[in-house]
């Protein structure tokens, strides 16, 4: 072999052995570490992860949502835990979370112990939980199918109101309507039962004093259905109530004993309708 082929042949092994190289170092690049990819911190899509550091993601340029998850058919995004929450949100200023639906429950929530639902604001003008419904529907529901626990006035409620100060358990109030309809559906139902002192604010007592015979009480709704219920707060023989006569025109009543009484007396008067 001449000088010149061995220096061709020398060239042609050299080149073939560089592209060789060339590939594996290529291969390697390109193809991840076995090692690398089930680091126990990283994230793989389409199977289970076991991070030992929390994972965070964030966006602090655009108002863009950080994570949005799709299903279409099952649970697009699940949190669970064995001792703390299963998903928590907090916001600085806008909604912790924000749930909505077409067709189902924007938010629903079950528990085996505990409440299904826990609202709480330290806030004087806000509330713990607050529910609105804009077409005629309600505000809050509650329904349970549990009866009375016993004889000593303990119910379980479809709806509890609980103030451990001087406040209001449930507070029912309406602009034009009614404040609180209680509904007895069935016959052998009772629509409203107070276990208690109860106070309402369309009752009093009046005084006919001396030399008289009748009291008129103004500036009170009087409706065309309201009845005037009227009785004597103290014995006096002789003396009874003769007629307790509503006045829808002049929003007032008018009770009249069947004479004049000899010193002043009181009468207690509930308006009802």
């Amino acid at each position: 072999m001449s000088i010149a082929s061995e220096v061709r042949s020398r060239r042609a092994l050299l080149t073939a052995g560089l592209g060789a190289f060339a590939a594996t170092v290529a291969g390697a690049i390109t193809r991840p570490d076995p090692a690398r990819a089930h680091d126990p911190d990283d994230v793989r899509l389409g199977g289970n992860n076991f991070p030992t550091a929390t994972t965070a993601i964030q966006n602090t340029t655009t108002d863009s949502t950080v994570v949005w998850a799709v299903s279409s058919s099952g649970v697009a995004l699940r949190g669970s835990s064995s001792s703390e929450s299963g998903v928590l949100g907090s916001s600085n200023s806008g909604n912790g979370v924000v749930a909505t639906s077409e067709s189902a429950a924007g938010v629903w929530a079950s528990s085996a112990g505990g409440n299904g639902v826990y609202g709480h604001t330290n806030t004087a003008v806000g509330s713990g939980v607050y529910g609105e419904n804009t077409h005629q529907g309600y505000g809050v529901a509650g329904r349970s199918n549990s009866a009375p626990l016993g004889a000593n006035g303990v119910f379980a409620a479809a709806t509890l109101g609980d103030n451990t100060a001087n406040g209001v358990g449930v507070w029912a109030r309406s602009t034009h309507g009614v404040g609180l309809y209680a509904d007895a559906v069935e016959a052998d139902a009772v629509a409203l039962q107070a276990n208690g002192v109860t106070q309402f604010r369309r009752s009093g007592r009046l005084t006919l004093k001396a030399g008289t015979s009748s009291v008129t009480k103004s500036g009170i709704r009087i409706d065309a259905g309201t009845l005037v219920l009227a009785t004597l707060q103290q014995d006096r023989a002789g003396i009874f109530v003769r007629s307790a006569v509503p006045n829808a025109a002049g929003d007032s009543f008018t009770i009249r004993l069947n004479k004049a009484v000899a010193a002043d007396i009181k009468v207690g008067w509930f308006l009802v309708n």
